[in-house]
């Protein structure tokens, strides 16, 4: 058993774990979560869409591992008790004491499902598809919807199966589940390994939990797939720039200009790529092209700010700090480089006002009393 020194090592050690304990999961639903004094904090999602939470040891020892497994309703729970040769119904107790949810078995595959329902606006609203095959659980169900949009009725409707996963998948993404949500897409690449569509879900997905790496692995397998897939292309190019690979960014949003030259989400990238290699004049170009297209672009308006503040230009900095202020007043960042624009103006009150007012809205922004202090200093 190795030692743990990185985030790597402790998900490889989970994985480990999971294996050795019988449960499958799938390429990118093992997790990193949290990471405090000796202890590492892993969330996984397997196959069998159980939840579990391990914590690990610094030297690679399992301290806990905990599942959804006594809560979430799975096939072969309590079927003593559901007549699946007569399809009949039983009230499910093993999802949890608030579901009212019940078991059925799907006419097309067999599968055993929890067909929950739920009271949504005084409607009750059922789960008639099966969630394997996609296809509705009763044949010519109109009573009800999918349970990710309660405003479209099904009516001899086959659902099908890679647009359940992503719209399931869509769900736990909307609630911040990202975990689960990438569970939901990879059962898209267990039939079809190549769909470009999961593969792009799964790399926004982990990026959005911080896993850029494997995220810029996912994207670069949909670009081999497709080489012109502008989503792939725009969103590796962001995590790039997110890690600072600012001339690997560039190649990629060079590429997507190719194909769409007037982009803002694009030009937008550029620009950011192009102010990390402090080139912030020839960004200033690119931003304006994004605000000229969309003058409600706040973080454009922003960032064109930022970069007249590294050129040393407060006054025009502060007026696109103003703007974008108008657009978005507690946005923290906003705030906390206009009081650092306003102090090197030498508007050390104006400047105080406004970093107390980030310190009002995050104790924790970096450096913020160490800005705080030196305009007290000079008033």
């Amino acid at each position: 058993m190795s030692a743990i020194t990185d985030q790597y090592d402790a998900i490889k050690r989970a994985k480990e774990i999971l294996r050795e304990s019988g449960y499958s999961y799938g390429q990118a639903s093992v997790v990193l979560v949290g990471h405090q004094d000796n202890l590492w904090k892993i969330s996984a999602m397997t196959t069998d869409m159980i939840e579990i939470e391990l914590i690990i040891d610094n030297d690679g020892s399992l301290k806990k591992l905990d599942t959804d497994e006594e809560s979430n309703c799975k096939d072969g729970l309590e079927l003593d008790e559901f007549d699946v040769n007569q399809n009949t119904t039983i009230t499910c107790h093993s999802h949890d004491k608030s579901c009212q949810g019940e078991l059925r078995k799907c006419n097309h595959c067999e599968k055993i499902l929890c067909a929950r329902h739920f009271d949504g606006n005084s409607h009750l609203i059922y789960s008639c598809y099966c969630i394997k095959c996609g296809k509705a659980v009763i044949d010519g169900c109109t009573h009800g919807a999918p349970v990710w949009d309660k405003s479209q009725l099904i009516s001899n409707k086959t659902l099908d199966a890679d647009d359940v996963w992503i719209q399931k998948g869509y769900e736990f993404e909307q609630s911040g589940n990202y975990v689960k949500a990438i569970s939901c897409y990879e059962e898209i690449l267990k039939a079809n390994p190549n769909s470009v569509e999961a593969l792009n879900m799964i790399g926004y997905a982990l990026s959005s939990i911080g896993q850029n790496f494997e995220s810029v692995d996912v994207f670069e397998r949909v670009l081999e797939i497709d080489p012109k897939n502008i989503h792939a292309l725009i969103t590796q190019a962001a995590v790039h720039v997110r890690l600072q690979n600012f001339h690997t960014a560039l190649e990629r949003l060079d590429e997507a200009i190719q194909i769409d030259p007037d982009n803002s989400e694009i030009l937008f990238w550029k620009a950011m790529a192009l102010a990390g290699l402090k080139k912030d004049e020839e960004a200033i170009i690119f931003y304006d092209k994004v605000i000229k297209s969309d003058s409600g672009h706040t973080e454009a308006i922003f960032r064109k700010g930022v970069s007249l503040f590294h050129l040393n230009n407060y006054d025009d900095a502060t007026r696109y700090f103003d703007m974008a202020l108008n657009l978005d007043p507690n946005y923290v960042d906003l705030l906390f480089y206009k009081g650092l624009a306003l102090r090197n103006m030498g508007m050390y009150r104006d400047a105080l006002n406004c970093l107390r007012r980030v310190l009002e809205l995050n104790p924790d922004t970096p450096n913020i009393q160490e800005a705080i202090d030196s305009c007290i200093g000079r008033i």
